[in-house]
Formats: structure tokens, sequence, C-alpha cells
């Protein structure tokens, strides 16, 4: 959404409503409460760095609102904020024909401080690239100069950095699509939208593949889902904006990945506390029927005059705020996580297979990664213990995943012992996207991980402090 929303009615059909809620796939295994941070302080393309197109008009970054704001969020409940980073090419460097050049050390100096502050503050950043590049949909080098230049350079710089939620390729792509179920007008094909997605999905997962990527979609709402299928997106993100809150059952969309709404609020032109609060209230409760989370539009600032601004002019909260903080999300729902049942565990960046070898009945048993081969021993049973906590079970020597001693230490070993229910026996699995998990000790927080990513058979396991290396990631199969 920009300063100006064009709002469009739509039909619901009674068919769609569910009688019980619908199984949710959360992401990272977390229900999001999210809001909108677009501009700082009414500075809307150029709070993080100049934007080059207007160089009058400076940089309005300011770390103490930012920090206050993000303070303020946190204690309404927000969990993940939603901000733009490159709209008008904001911190960026161009030359006459437009391509990406570079990106400005101002940029990244503003851009570290707001990550620093979001994550003292508990919050997760969603960063949406740009707003409305129709030209990177049809220009193959402006896009390319931007991805080498600009995208990949960010990526790298917070390359497994758990303040940084996911990246979203475009703020509501289908705006600058032409047609019926695009803008209504000209410009790009849904094709061309399409090869942007991949375009960008592939960037960022070169660099980290376990960062998040979405793309957002908001003319027609859910509608458009269908075009963001099998562009390897990690998640779906739609914009809805009415004054009753309705969104069918997550399940009614048949899409295959979590579905979070980005952005939402009311419909009706006018300030008014009653109708704001009755529609996030209705969204946030009809979340529950299998969606991942919910971002209301917006937080703005104390003093603006937007509808939807969550403030008053003095700064305090208005209802709505409250209504976010008191929401409890009883969907339940799979986290994303695979299901109960027989896997081998198998190593992304090398594609070998967790194993136990000889299939020992020994504790202390050191784990190591063989080549598969189909053998027993390289079957673990699964069982979920709730949430995204489970237990490992070797299929061949009945023995339990375990942390040697529950050690803390960075390379600490890791062995098979016999389970007894100890805290140092139990993982925490979180999906990274693109079908592969990030495994946790429950009890260190350290990452299940292949020590020097060695492709050769029998090479051994440690537990590693998780920085988004692609050897730290594993696929169930």
């Amino acid at each position: 959404m920009l300063r100006v929303k064009t709002t469009i009615a739509i039909l619901f059909a009674a068919s769609l409503c569910a009688t019980v809620p619908a199984k949710a796939q959360l992401i990272g295994g977390n229900y999001v409460k999210g809001a909108n941070l677009p501009w700082l302080d009414g500075h809307y393309s150029y709070y993080l760095g100049v934007d080059p197109h207007n160089p009058s008009y400076g940089c309005a970054y300011n770390s103490g609102s930012m920090n206050a704001h993000f303070a303020d969020m946190h204690n309404m409940g927000i969990t993940v904020v939603r901000l733009w980073i490159n709209q008008s090419d904001q911190g960026c460097t161009i030359d006459g024909s437009g391509n990406t050049t570079g990106v400005t050390s101002l940029f990244w100096t503003n851009l570290d401080d707001t990550v620093r502050l979001a994550g003292n503050n508990g919050i997760k950043l969603y960063l949406t690239l740009n707003n409305g590049r129709a030209d990177f949909l049809t220009n193959g080098a402006l896009l390319n100069n931007y991805i080498n230049n600009a995208l990949k350079p960010l990526i790298q710089r917070y390359k497994g950095d758990s303040r940084i939620w996911a990246i979203d390729a475009m703020n509501e792509i289908d705006g600058v699509v032409g047609g019926p179920d695009g803008n209504y007008g000209s410009g790009p094909s849904w094709s061309q939208a399409q090869s942007y997605i991949r375009s960008i999905v592939s960037a960022v997962h070169s660099v980290d593949p376990g960062r998040l990527v979405s793309c957002s979609t908001g003319w027609h709402t859910w509608n458009n889902l269908g075009y963001f299928k099998g562009q390897g997106l990690d998640f779906y993100d739609f914009h809805l904006y009415n004054d009753n809150g309705y969104i069918p059952t997550a399940s009614s969309l048949g899409m295959d990945k979590p579905v979070y709404v980005g952005e939402t609020g009311q419909s009706t032109n006018s300030w008014n506390d009653s109708l704001q609060n009755t529609e996030m209230a209705n969204i946030l409760s009809n979340s529950n029927n299998g969606y991942a989370g919910i971002g209301i539009w917006d937080y703005d600032y104390a003093g603006s005059t937007d509808i939807h601004t969550m403030l008053y002019a003095n700064g305090s909260w208005r209802p709505v705020c409250n209504t976010i903080k008191n929401f409890t999300y009883t969907g339940g729902g799979s986290s994303n996580l695979i299901a109960n049942g027989t896997y081998t565990i198998v190593n992304k960046n090398s594609g070998m297979a967790l194993d136990d070898p000889g299939g020992s009945t020994a504790d202390s048993t050191a784990i190591n990664q063989w080549s598969v081969n189909g053998g027993s021993n390289q079957r673990w049973q699964l069982t979920n213990l709730g949430g995204n906590v489970v237990e490992l079970i070797n299929v061949a020597s009945g023995k339990a995943l375990d942390v040697t001693g529950a050690s803390t230490t960075a390379g600490a070993l890791i062995d098979q012992y016999t389970w007894g229910n100890n805290a140092w026996q139990k993982w925490n699995i979180v999906s990274m996207g693109s079908g592969y998990y990030k495994i946790t000790s429950n009890y260190s927080g350290l990452a299940l991980d292949v020590a020097s990513a060695s492709t050769t058979a029998g090479a051994s396991v440690d537990q590693w402090t998780w920085s988004g290396n692609a050897n730290q990631l594993w696929k169930f199969q």
C-alpha cells in the first residue's frame, strides 16, 4: 500500500466459510503479529539513505525515533515489522541509464542501526525491496544490475541474521501487471512478473539458502495467489482492506505453503476507531482458520492524519493496539513441519545422510554422515513433542540423537545416547523454506552441522553456532 489505496469491493461466498478452524501452516513455527512501517515519521523514500532522484531531500534517518517505534510496537505484541528499503532507489547509486551501480555507506550505516534496534526490541524485519518497478520486469539488464550491486550485497551482509525475518520481492506486484487481473490498464504480463519473482528468489537463496522470500499481492486480495505457486517462494503474502475483517479459510485458497496477510485495515475512508478496531479484531479471529499471521496497516507516527494509523496525535494507542496485544492465536497447526514418521535426514550442502555408524547400540556412539545407500542405520524416527520440538530416534539402534554432555560450546561433538527424556536430547526443527530445515538443540540453541561440510563418507557431525550456512540445513526424505 502507498498513501492512497484503491479499495476493491469483494462479494464473499457463504460456501467458503468453515465451521471448524483449519490446521495452520506457520512460518518458522510461530504465528506472526505484524505491522507495517513503510516510512519513518512521514519520510518515505529517504529515511534510510538518499533518494538519488531527489537528492535535495537528504536523509531523514533518526535512530531515537526508530528505537521508540520498535519499542512501542513490541509492547503491543508485534513480532514482525515490514518496511521498505529501496523504494525510489533509496540508498542506491545509479548511472545515467538508471542502472544500479552500488549502495551508499550511509544506507548501510542506517540499515545496520535499524536491524540492531529491531533486535534489541524483540522485533524481526520483513524487508520489502521496492514498489512499482515495472521496468525491472521488462528490462533484464536493469534487474541484473540491481540484483548484483544491491540485492546480493544486502543478503550477504545479513546472511543468517535472525533479526531479518523475510524478503518481500516487490510490494503488490499485481499493481504493475497490466490487464484485468493486474492494474486494469497497461503493464508487463504475469509471465514477466513470475520471471522477476524467480530471479529475486534465486538470487536470495543463492547467497543465503535459509532466507525466507515472498512477494506480496494486493490489488485483488487473495484472488491472484495462483500466479505465485511454483515460483520458489517460501510463503505467500496477500493484502486485504475491508470493514468486516472477513477472510476465507486458508485451506480453501489451495496454496501449498503458509499464507500471511501482510497488510490489512478498514476500507471506509474516514477516521473511525470503532471501524478500525472491529476489522482488526475480526480478521485476527478469522486468522485462526489456517493463516500464518496478520500484519496491520500501519504504525505510522504520532500526528499522522492517515485513517489507518495506530496512534493518536499525542502518541497514545488507538483501541486497535490493545486488540492486537490481547489477541491469542488458537489455530494450532503444524508449523509447516514434516509429519511424524521415519525419514532419512540428508545434508543440503553435501547430500550425505545423517547416520549411526554400524547401527551401534552403545551409548556415546558418534553420529556420522554417510552416503545414502538405503541402510536402516540411516533412518530416523521423528516424534513431535509439541510445537517445533521433536525427538529423533535412530531406527537401527533405538538410540536418540543427543548432545554430548549437553555442551553449549560451538563445535561440540554430537553423540547418540539412550533416550531418557533429557532436555539435551530434544531438538527444535524450523522450516527454512524450499523443503529444508534447521535442526537446533533445544538445550543449547546450537545448530546440528557437518564439520567442514565434508562430502567424505563417515564425516563427523558437530554442533555449531547457527550462522545460516548451507551445511547447517537438512532435508527429510
